[in-house]
């Protein structure tokens, strides 16, 4: 063993002092600077609680958002579905009432050749047919094979039998 020095361990001492007093002041310019909540004595146990609550919260949050986008799914599914039917429906529609259209243009055209026929009738003084009916009436035989009794001022068209087709 050797012998130590007095002032070898007075030096060490004083040293000693002055590293306390630095480690001191650090730790209360610390306190005074840092707002944070400094960790704890035993940081593992809080730490894995902590990760463990934020990894369930993950695994909840990621479960709802999946369940979010499947409902997403299938509501854009839905949308582009009734989004076809409508325009098809507004085919349908227009088709109908072109359909239409042309039919009552016929008509149209039909009625007015039919009234000029019986005028054309009415004026010519002598008539095939007056001598056949002795009912004073006239009778013509239009192009879509109707007939038309004409008697005083009224005016029938024959009845004829309705298409299968749905006109609306």
């Amino acid at each position: 063993m050797q012998v130590l020095d007095y002032g070898y361990v007075k030096s060490l001492l004083s040293n000693t002092r002055t590293l306390r007093q630095i480690l001191e002041e650090s730790l209360s310019l610390l306190k005074m600077f840092w707002r944070a909540a400094l960790p704890s004595a035993d940081p593992s146990v809080h730490n894995l609680k902590k990760e463990q609550c934020m990894h369930e919260e993950i695994l909840s949050l990621r479960l709802r958002m999946s369940e979010q986008e499947e409902v997403l799914k299938g509501t854009v599914q839905r949308l582009r579905s009734t989004s076809r039917t409508k325009e098809n429906m507004e085919h349908f529609i227009v088709n109908q009432l072109s359909r239409t259209r042309d039919v009552l243009k016929k008509a149209r055209t039909n009625l007015e050749k039919n009234e000029l026929r019986l005028s054309s009738l009415s004026s010519s003084s002598s008539s095939p047919y007056a001598a056949e009916d002795p009912g004073g009436a006239a009778r013509v035989w239009p192009a879509d094979r109707g007939v038309l009794k004409t008697s005083s001022a009224i005016l029938r068209p024959a009845t004829r039998k309705r298409s299968s087709e749905c006109l609306l």
